[in-house]
């Protein structure tokens, strides 16, 4: 199976899931529909998959648990179903650590749309490599790699906060812009944990490179990568 039309859809309305299923199959896409969690995660570990679709209220299901489970052991994309349009039932959609939400009923030109632009992010970024101050981040490989060319896996939450450094070198981060970039992976984030991540990052730099300061703090202001970085593409 190719990994990069291979939809899985977690849902308990049988009828939706399959109606859903048998659209994207029309439009190219292999799909595997789960009514109940049998088995999801050893489904994963087995096949390619390239995006997942959950409905927020499964019955007898962490939603958040197994969204961040998905994220951290394989990083796939999320996309959320909720049946609610208000705005707090959209917060914990997107705090379930999912990277979209779309609301039922919904207009399935525009749910193909969201699936194809996180597929087309997810195509692009997975060739990435971040070059800076003699380290590398290959995010396909999820490696954080030093100077001395010692390899090493970060886990979801270091992973997210140095990708939001290197895609924004030099730009200052508020304490407070980080905690809302992050909020989506956890919902017990507070601004001492963003403080606690920064210096989780800062002892690997220092322990490989402890001259040069690749995180510098502004003080009363907040935090930005000192470096200059080289992306490149497979």
């Amino acid at each position: 199976m190719s990994e990069i039309n291979h939809v899985l859809i977690i849902d308990n309305d049988i009828e939706m899931a399959e109606f859903l299923k048998i659209l994207l199959k029309r439009r190219g896409y292999t799909v595997t529909v789960f009514t109940e969690d049998d088995q999801i995660m050893l489904f994963l570990k087995s096949t390619l998959v390239s995006l997942v679709i959950i409905d927020l209220l499964m019955p007898n299901l962490n939603v958040s648990r197994l969204c961040q489970q998905i994220k951290e052991k394989f990083y796939l994309p999320i996309l959320i179903l909720t049946y609610s349009n208000r705005d707090e039932d959209k917060i914990i959609a997107l705090e379930t650590h999912a990277d979209d939400y779309i609301t039922k009923p919904f207009n399935f030109n525009i749910l193909l749309a969201r699936i194809n632009a996180l597929l087309r992010r997810r195509r692009l970024r997975v060739m990435e490599v971040y070059h800076f101050s003699d380290w590398r981040f290959d995010v396909k490989e999820h490696q954080l790699i030093s100077p001395k060319e010692e390899s090493m896996i970060l886990n979801a939450q270091l992973e997210k906060l140095l990708l939001l450094f290197l895609s924004r070198p030099g730009y200052l981060y508020t304490r407070e812009h980080l905690l809302e970039k992050l909020r989506g992976m956890s919902t017990s984030f507070e601004l001492r944990r963003i403080d606690n991540l920064i210096n989780q990052l800062r002892h690997i730099f220092y322990a490989h490179d402890p001259k040069h300061k690749i995180i510098e703090t502004v003080r009363t202001q907040g935090y930005r990568l000192n470096s200059f970085v080289d992306v490149k593409r497979h």
